[in-house]
């Protein structure tokens, strides 16, 4: 799936282990739930995956790979990869 311009593996479609999904604090009243997806990349000689965190915090604030995200679809996005995975 492409995600913010960057093909990543649909978490939907391939299992994501427990140690990739974590929630936690930021200060007092910030809680944050993070899940860390495959993301692929590439230049002109080799094609690479590395690990890259989606975070949503209950402010409503979203994050890819560390940068913001402003697109509301891809908030969308976020929040529902996010969701589907805690309910498993």
């Amino acid at each position: 799936m492409i995600f913010c311009g960057v093909e990543i593996d649909d978490p939907r479609e391939l299992p994501v282990s427990e140690r990739d999904y974590r929630e936690f604090n930021e200060g007092v009243r910030t809680k944050v739930r993070e899940l860390w997806v495959y993301s692929y990349k590439s230049d002109s000689k080799r094609v690479w995956c590395e690990k890259v965190p989606l975070t949503m915090t209950n402010r409503g604030v979203c994050t890819f790979d560390g940068r913001q995200v402003k697109d509301e679809a891809d908030k969308k996005m976020i929040a529902d990869l996010i969701n589907g995975h805690k309910r498993q």
